[in-house]
């Protein structure tokens, strides 16, 4: 699978690189204050880098992989009017979860694990997709849930 942010080198580099990154992540991380109070504030520099990678990674996954490939059909048909309303692209609403959450079924978060907390970087979850299968096999355990009772669930796994 692409990834638009692991495939670009010169990105991780800009956020690595720049000689003022640090200075800007520690006045956004707040000195690293809420380390002590939070488990899942980062600790310096080195741990909020490692943060924003993860997120970058999974923004590159989902860009790369859902964005992109619809990206020049939404771009072509754009949003319009249709019977005194505004609807945006077709392909907008092929982001196959927002229809669901909008027609009234529930959400949770899985992201507690036992020895992990709500820490991101310990997570142990580990998911593996089957392409045989056409489906997503996980490997760990979830404690607590949001509204663990839900009709999707949205699970942090590595």
């Amino acid at each position: 699978m692409a990834n638009f942010y692991t495939d670009h080198p010169e990105i991780k580099f800009n956020l690595e690189s720049s000689p003022l990154m640090q200075r800007i992540v520690e006045l956004k991380e707040n000195g690293y204050a809420d380390k002590d109070s939070f488990d899942y504030a980062p600790e310096d520099y080195a741990d909020a880098i490692d943060s924003y990678n993860r997120v970058l990674e999974v923004a590159g996954d989902i860009t790369a992989n859902t964005i992109f490939p619809n990206s020049e059909d939404v771009d072509a048909e754009g949003p319009h009017c249709e019977d005194g309303r505004v609807r945006y692209a077709s392909k907008t609403y092929d982001s196959r979860f927002i229809p669901r959450v909008c027609a009234g079924e529930t959400m949770s978060m899985d992201l507690t694990e036992p020895d992990a907390g709500s820490d991101l970087q310990r997570v142990m979850l580990k998911a593996t997709y089957s392409e045989t299968d056409k489906c997503w096999y996980l490997n760990g355990v979830k404690r607590f849930i949001t509204n663990g009772d839900s009709d999707i669930h949205l699970v942090l796994a590595a």
